[in-house]
């Protein structure tokens, strides 16, 4: 009998890859090997490559930045927000995180979805910072120090494929 994986099974799959082993690892092949299914699986859940990075990316987007960003701005204050915000930022997957940036050095589709998150990312620190000070430019300059912590490290970290690099 063949195994059943979900759309999901894939995305998840697929940032694992990109966790351990870089954006240039993340293979249609790949990730097949991976779920042990064959090709044939992937094509009934995605029409093709670009539909499924194409929505391995958005959802990354809903999941790290949006659905964070709604908590935040649902806080009770702009301490609880900025708490909030510290504490999500502590859980990401940072190195598949660094992968996506690496990716998006190569990939104007990617580069365009990781523009739009860094922008969501810092908008929604700046709010939270917006309710804690009186001049807009500390809060914003907070804000882009406080967002550091919510994106990616460096992309080369993401590259490297040898363990404990």
């Amino acid at each position: 009998m063949a195994r059943q994986v979900s759309r999901d099974d894939y995305f998840e799959e697929a940032m694992n890859l990109l966790a351990t082993e870089g954006f240039p690892a993340l293979k249609q092949a790949t990730v097949c090997k991976r779920l042990a299914v064959t090709t044939g699986s992937f094509y009934s859940h995605f029409g093709n490559w670009q539909v499924f990075t194409r929505e391995l990316l958005h959802r990354w987007r809903e999941e790290r930045t949006l659905q964070i960003a709604a908590a935040a701005d649902a806080s009770t204050g702009p301490i609880e927000a900025l708490v909030l915000l510290r504490d999500m930022a502590c859980e990401l997957p940072y190195r598949a995180e660094a992968a996506i940036r690496a990716w998006s050095l190569t990939d104007p589709a990617v580069a365009e979805i990781q523009a739009l998150v860094g922008q969501e990312r810092l908008a929604t620190v700046e709010r939270a910072m917006a309710a804690m000070f009186t001049f807009p430019t500390t809060a914003g300059r907070w804000a882009r120090t406080a967002s550091a912590s919510w994106s990616a490290p460096s992309s080369s970290s993401a590259i490297r494929t040898t363990p404990g690099t």
